[in-house]
């Protein structure tokens, strides 16, 4: 636009066309537009990281407390077994003792089965004060002999009672890996 007519008349040759400077505001215009896209990217980013790292943190906060309450429920867990395996070992101490009273019961039932086997091998010959007396060594043999069975089934119904209510509770206490 600024050339002469000289120079729009001059040969294409010998035209020489000069490209006008760039304007230095349009040089920073430009560069502050690229700046602030630039900026406008990384703020972008940064958004995008921020939301992420506090994804992150939402995400490690709840592991945390899911782990707290899994060493809560690992800790009563443990507690409970320990409570259980007291309770496993006060009742092995009474079988011990109820096992000593029974062998004792049976040493007596042998005894007294002795006499009256004694008794009756004198029957015919005894008195009739003695045959009541070995009837009655019988009949208290009998019944010690009763009384020891019964304890006997009672412990070993007790026993099988605990040890399915232990399995059962140790089943429930299951913590998956």
């Amino acid at each position: 636009e600024s050339m002469s007519e000289h120079d729009q008349q001059q040969s294409p040759d010998t035209l020489i066309q000069v490209q006008p400077p760039d304007d230095p505001a349009d040089q920073c215009e430009t560069a502050l537009v690229d700046a602030l896209h630039q900026l406008s990217i990384l703020r972008s980013t940064r958004k995008s990281e921020l939301e992420s790292l506090q994804s992150l943190i939402s995400s490690r906060s709840r592991a945390l407390h899911e782990t707290i309450a899994l060493e809560l429920a690992v800790s009563r867990f443990t507690s409970r077994i320990h409570s259980l395996h007291s309770t496993i070992q006060s009742l092995d101490a009474q079988e011990s003792i109820k096992r000593r009273s029974i062998h004792q019961l049976d040493t007596q039932i042998a005894y007294a089965n002795q006499q009256a086997t004694h008794f009756n091998s004198n029957l015919a010959s005894n008195t009739s004060h003695t045959q009541q007396y070995a009837t009655t060594g019988k009949c208290v043999a009998t019944l010690w002999h009763t009384s020891a069975l019964r304890a006997l089934s009672a412990l070993k119904s007790s026993r099988i009672l605990f040890t399915s209510t232990l399995d059962t509770a140790l089943r429930s206490w299951h913590v998956p890996s």
